[in-house]
Parts: C-alpha cells; structure tokens; sequence
C-alpha cells in the first residue's frame, strides 16, 4: 500500500527495503548530517539567526568562488528543512528530514493517529505493580478485581440504549424484508464436475459456463447486494469439491454496495466491501458464489474496505491479495483506541497469510503482538475461572512435557514470528498469564 508513495518519490521498492524484504538498505540505516552545525547555529535559533549565518556560509562555499559543490548542495538541503516549521520539527524529533516509506505509513493509517498520540508514561507506571504493594495489601478481593476489570472495558460498549434492544431483541424479520431493487436476471458463473460413465463425479479442473439467473425477490434485515468488480481465478475456483452441476463458483472478491437490507446502518451505497466468508460457513461442495454480477449474502460476509486503499489499488490488485487487504481493514478498524506500545493477541498467526500480515503491519506501527501457538504434539493446558486472575492457572498441571518433535516446531515457529514482529510467543494461555504476572504486564487490549 506503501510502496506507490515510494516510487513516486524516483526510487522502487528495492531501494528501500534491499533485495530481500525487511533488509534496510544504507539509505534508510543512515542518519542526517547536522544541518544546524552546517548553517553553524544552535538548535534555539531563530529564522532571522538562520538566514543570516546562511547567507555568509553559501557565499564562501558557492562553487564560482572556488567553493566545494557538495558542500554548497549541504548547505541548501539544511536551508530548506531548518527554514520549514514542519520539516524542521520531523528533523528535531527523529533526526531525518524526510519522510520514509513506515513514516507515510503510519501517517495513512488511522488518519496517523498512532504517531501523534504516543502512549503516556504514567499508563506505564500504573500497569506496574511493585512486590512491596502486594506484600503490604495482599491479594486483592473479588470486588476489587472486577472493579478493576470494569475500569479497563470501553465505556462506549457498556452503554445499550431502547433503539440498540428494539434492532437486537424485538424486530420481526418478515416485516423488516425489502423488495429487491434488481429485478432481471444477472449473469452466473457455474460450475459442473467432470463424471464418468456412470454419473460419478470425477477430480480435476471443473466445466464452467456463464448463464443468466434470477435473484431472489426480497432482501433480509442483515443481508446486503453486492456488485462484484473482481474476482480472483485461483485453485479454490478451478478445482472446488464439487458433487452436482448448476453451482456458482468463487469463494471471495471485491465489489461496491449496491443494496443494503433494512437492519444494516454501517454500510451506504456504493462502499467498496471484500465478500470473505468466515472459514467453515461454506463447503467445497458449495461456495457463496461470487462469481456473478450481483451477490446477495449476509453482512457477517463482508468487510468495508477504505475508499483511499481504493484509489492506491485497483480491483483486481486487492482481488488477487484479499487476505492481505482484509488483515489491514480489520487492523485499522479495531485498533482507533490503541496507541504505540500496546499489547494485542494473535491466535494461531504462523497458519496463513493473515497472521503474518498483521505482525508486519504490528511491527511497523509499534504495537506489541503476543502470540499463541497451539502444536499437535504439545500440552493443552486450559485457563480455569476468571481469566485475569491468578487462579486461572496456578492449579494447572504443568508436569507434563511436550514431545521433542513439538518443540523443535515451536522453535522454528517463534524464531520465525519474533522476525516478523512478534513480542512473545506462548505454547497456550496459560503459559502467556505466567508470563504476565511474572512481569507485571497488562492484558492485551484486542485480541
């Protein structure tokens, strides 16, 4: 997503990042000569002290008088930052003049929220509990700990108003069913198995064919039609499990709303949305479909993408990278309350694309990822009662001893993740509270 500021700039991908992703190149590892030195003033000085010492130190340095060109260059890259409210105050901060590829990145991301809104230091010294305070006041009481536990939860959430019960509780689901605004048949991508002589379906590549269906008449209170702009032609589409002939093919894709069902109110016309079904709420045997030209399905199966990741990419990019663009989406979406330094949990993030897409991304605006990493082969040792308390885990058999193989895994798996960007790596959650009360962390906040 970044990588078109990049190259706007003159310079590709490589040129920052090296031949291999995550290799700085020198450009990036390299600091910003003194610009106040070079002007020769100190860091409280005024516009008027800059140009002024500028003028005489250009005159001497100019390359007509015998001057080094180099230094000449120098001199008016230092000009040009210190002469720069903004650029002057990136400088002062950070040490660079201009912006890199993370800084665009986090500038984008949430409106940059996550670089102008650090973590305050007195969030550090309130999440630290000294050994003295619990020898002096003892284990703290039930009260006190839910007390505690309802001061960390979002207030906003706590809050259910007569119009929240009226649309979860009390509707009637055929009264809240809309006409559907298409009426005519669209197009349908299906898909028949290959069979034998016998009618037996058979494996390999399905026999597709494009044929013309009617929607349904009315659209459900959760339900919304989308109108697909791309969808990708991968595995999950040329060699589904299919068992009978007629069935739409294509199991993700990107499109725009084109109708939203009576109940929905976070979704408008014409919002670009990823159709990604949860994974097991379709079979093989029977996709969702999104191969056609209008997909009715639930809400549950799309997420809003931003009108600006858009314009960065086009359909048929974000089509071919759909858990990528879905792993940022998700990230930005539950993460407006979170500020650098804090803690999430990853479950299970070394099984595909989407964990380790959202430990770079973790990585990058200085999130901490703690993550779990359930093994066949390891202990399964279940957190019991209330999970933030000790006694969730301090009566948990902890004896018995992973098999070599399963911790061979394990360490391949945390050095692998601790690169991407992971913080902790844990085998359950049991060993992650351990860690916890062991260093006097806070829970995660998201998980």
């Amino acid at each position: 997503i970044w990588a078109q500021g990049v190259e706007a700039r003159g310079c590709t991908v490589e040129d920052h990042f090296g031949a291999g992703f995550g290799t700085p190149c020198a450009s990036m590892e390299g600091h910003e000569p003194d610009y106040y030195s070079l002007i020769g003033v100190d860091k409280q000085a005024t516009l008027h002290e800059i140009r002024s010492k500028f003028r005489a130190k250009v005159l001497q340095e100019h390359p007509d008088k015998g001057g080094d060109p180099k230094m000449f260059q120098m001199l008016n890259k230092a000009y040009n930052v210190l002469t720069d409210a903004e650029k002057r105050k990136r400088y002062d901060s950070t040490g660079k003049a201009d912006k890199s590829a993370e800084d665009e990145f986090i500038d984008g991301f949430n409106g940059g929220r996550l670089r102008f809104e650090p973590r305050e230091k007195a969030a550090d010294s309130q999440a630290i509990v000294s050994l003295e305070d619990r020898i002096i006041t003892g284990q703290p009481s039930h009260q006190e700990g839910f007390e505690a536990w309802l001061r960390m939860r979002d207030q906003n959430a706590m809050v259910l108003t007569d119009q929240d019960f009226l649309k979860t509780h009390l509707f009637n689901s055929a009264e809240l069913a809309t006409e559907m605004a298409h009426k005519t048949p669209v197009h349908h991508v299906l898909g028949a198995p290959k069979t034998d002589a016998y009618g037996q379906p058979l494996a390999g590549a399905v026999q597709p064919q494009a044929k013309p269906r009617a929607l349904k008449k009315t659209l459900e209170h959760d339900e919304v039609v989308v109108r697909m702009l791309a969808v990708p032609v991968d595995d999950a589409m040329l060699y589904p499990d299919l068992k009978k002939a007629g069935v739409c093919l294509g199991n993700v894709g990107i499109g725009r709303i084109e109708q939203v069902g009576s109940r929905i109110d976070d979704l408008k016309l014409e919002d670009p949305v990823l159709v990604m079904p949860k994974p097991g709420k379709y079979s093989p045997e029977r996709p969702i479909g999104t191969a056609r030209t209008l997909l009715c399905c639930n809400r549950d199966d799309v997420i809003k993408v931003s009108n600006q990741n858009m314009e960065e990419l086009t359909p048929e990019q974000t089509a071919m990278t759909p858990i990528i663009a879905a792993s940022y989406e998700i990230l930005e979406r539950h993460t407006r309350k979170l500020k650098p330094g804090d803690s999430i949990l990853l479950n299970a993030p070394h099984l595909g694309c989407a964990g380790s897409s959202m430990l770079q991304l973790c990585k990058i605006l200085k999130l901490k990822p703690l993550c779990i990493v359930s093994l066949a082969g390891n202990t399964r040792n279940l957190v019991k009662g209330e999970y933030g308390t000790k006694q969730a885990w301090q009566d948990v058999d902890t004896g018995s001893m992973a098999t070599p193989q399963a911790r061979m895994q394990f360490e391949r798996i945390n050095e692998c993740l601790i690169e991407l960007g992971a913080e902790e790596v844990f085998p359950d959650a049991v060993a992650l509270l351990r860690w916890r009360d062991r260093n006097q962390r806070m829970l995660p906040k998201l998980a």
